[in-house]
């Protein structure tokens, strides 16, 4: 999990048949701060960039053992969900 790019994202670590290919890199929400005005203008369209968000919201995650998964949702400033993504562990 990383954040401070301001914007949001869940991302492959590295591209398709790169070593980290099966890694996942979660960006949290940028919350209060000011958005990227580069990645909003100019958002990520490649393979490696399953969900982007160039929006306020927060990030919320659900861990559920049994099933091996963790649930990403990216929160609005209206409470609803602007993004989310399930990943297998």
């Amino acid at each position: 999990m990383a954040g401070d790019f301001h914007y949001s994202h869940v991302a492959k670590v590295s591209m398709p048949g790169d070593i980290g290919d099966s890694l996942w890199e979660v960006m949290a929400g940028p919350a209060g701060s000011w958005i990227n005005p580069v990645m909003s203008l100019n958002p990520p369209t490649d393979e490696q960039f399953n969900l982007f968000v160039a929006t306020h919201t927060y990030t919320y995650f659900e861990l559920d053992p049994d099933l091996g998964t963790v649930s990403i949702q990216y929160i609005g400033d209206d409470g609803s969900i602007v993004g989310e993504k399930q990943l297998q562990l």
